[in-house]
This record gives structure tokens, C-alpha cells and sequence, in this order.
């Protein structure tokens, strides 16, 4: 009797489970978006909203091509999560592309390489 495990309240979803997505069908194109250096006046956030405003399907996948962009820092990090919280609320998700070695190192270090996942096998 000493063992108590956590119930969903009313049926409701568990508090500690993150809701699922629906994943995209195999034959969907992803929509590609490029994070290139921050310019003044320019909202990544604003881009995507856009982008996935003019594609015509159903929740895709967001790929987003990191070549062009600066070495890891709190700026890109941010972005990046801005961006996948974006993506989230609109019924998609983000998967980052050719980012550099030290962002895939902090991703996994700081424990968000699940929340920022790379894109390809």
C-alpha cells in the first residue's frame, strides 16, 4: 500500500506527459526556412508564421537551415526556441539542419536536443 502513482485528473491528459504531435505524412514536403545572422528589424518568428501560412497541407515538418548562422550563443538559442514554440502552437515542429558542432553540444548538454531535434536520418 505504500506505493501511490499519479492519475489524470478527470481523464484529462497526464501532467507529466507532453501532448503528442501528429507526425507528417511520409510523402510531405517539409517547409525549409533559413536562420542566417540576426539583422535589425528582422522576426525569424514572423518568417516561419508566414512560410507556414502559405503552404498547403497539414502539419509538416519545419526545417531549419542553420549554415549561415553564428556559433552557439544565447541569442541563436533563443531564436531557435522562439521558433520552435511558434511552429508548436501552429501544429508543426522544427528540425534543425547543418547546425554546427558546439550547438548540437550545448543542445545535448543542457538537455534540448529532444525539445530541438536535427533534421535527416
Amino acid at each position: 500500500m505504500g506505493r501511490y502513482r499519479k492519475r489524470p485528473v478527470l481523464g484529462g491528459p497526464r501532467s507529466w506527459e507532453r501532448p503528442r504531435m501528429e507526425r507528417p505524412e511520409q510523402d510531405a514536403v517539409p517547409v525549409f526556412i533559413r536562420l542566417d545572422a540576426a539583422t535589425p528589424g528582422d522576426d525569424p518568428c514572423e518568417r516561419l508564421r508566414e512560410a507556414l501560412r502559405e503552404s498547403d497541407a497539414a502539419p509538416r515538418e519545419v526545417v531549419c537551415d542553420l549554415g549561415g548562422s553564428a556559433g552557439p550563443n544565447m541569442a541563436t538559442l533563443e531564436i531557435l526556441l522562439r521558433m520552435q514554440l511558434t511552429a508548436r502552437r501552429l501544429g508543426h515542429e522544427i528540425r534543425l539542419y547543418r547546425p554546427n558542432a558546439e550547438l548540437v553540444q550545448l543542445l545535448e548538454m543542457i538537455g534540448l536536443s529532444d525539445t530541438l531535434p536535427l533534421y535527416g536520418p
